[in-house]
């Protein structure tokens, strides 16, 4: 039988605010503070491309 692939946190399509390595992984890997992703996460959900799509758009002020 063979095994199972190993799939990475870092590779996982959706981020885990739950999880502090999520956070500290996606944080680094966007570029971004852990705050600026939590923010993202909380506007965008947590699908990764919806949160590289909403980081990626100008900011506007309120």
């Amino acid at each position: 039988m063979a095994a199972k692939p190993t799939v990475l946190r870092a590779d996982a399509p959706r981020i885990d605010i739950n999880e502090p390595s999520d956070i500290r992984r996606w944080s680094k890997r966007l570029k971004v503070s852990p705050d600026r992703l939590l923010l993202a996460v909380a506007r965008a959900g947590s699908a990764v491309s919806d949160v590289e799509r909403h980081l990626k758009q100008p900011a506007t002020e309120a």
